[in-house]
């Protein structure tokens, strides 16, 4: 696997899922090529294509920053990884 350096994560408490009384019915006519999360992460991690760009790279802090306030400012779980080729496409 790539060598990763994690630069951010946060995470924030969350409501139990069995508070919630909505009902979600059963009329889904999706099918999921993936039954787990994991596979999906997995099959990601195995077919992307990684491309360094001079672009991202010099607004590199700027993009942390606006990920980390963001997170902070609406409660949203974050991670956020450096890859040793650059960016994710």
């Amino acid at each position: 696997m790539d060598e990763q350096k994690i630069i951010f994560s946060n995470r924030f408490e969350k409501e139990k899922f069995e508070d919630y009384k909505t009902d979600l019915g059963t009329g889904n006519t999706i099918t999921p090529d993936f039954t787990e999360a994991d596979d999906f992460l997995k099959f990601i991690q195995k077919n992307r294509r990684s491309v360094p760009s001079k672009e991202r790279i010099a607004d590199k802090d700027k993009f942390i920053k606006t990920v980390y306030e963001l997170s902070n400012s609406f409660g949203i779980d974050a991670d956020l990884i450096e890859f040793a080729e650059g960016y994710i496409r």
